[in-house]
């Protein structure tokens, strides 16, 4: 009984190991994704301000724009969220001169 029992455990053992090697793994994995969706949404950004009739820069600012300033890309700085569609608001109108 105490071998069967040794082996139980031996075997639960490496299968958490085995999970911890493939979480860090994959959280890698998820960091370089991360990046990378990042670099092409400010890339695709740029391009849009550069070259879209809807590109809120001005032909003076077009002619010296190169690409707008970001902080580095940091996965810290992630968040996971649901979006919860709010009710329909109520209108109020505020009179305007």
């Amino acid at each position: 009984m105490k071998v069967k029992s040794n082996n139980i455990f031996f075997l639960g053992l490496i299968a958490v190991v085995a999970l911890i090697i493939i979480y860090s793994f994959s959280g890698e994995e998820l960091s370089e994704q991360y990046e990378k969706e990042i670099a092409t949404f400010r890339k695709e950004k740029n391009e849009m301000f550069k070259t879209s009739d809807q590109s809120p820069l001005d032909r003076n600012q077009l002619k010296t724009f190169d690409s707008l300033d970001y902080y580095p890309i940091n996965i810290a700085y992630k968040i996971t969220a649901e979006f919860e569609k709010a009710p329909i608001p109520e209108v109020i109108k505020i009179q305007t001169s």
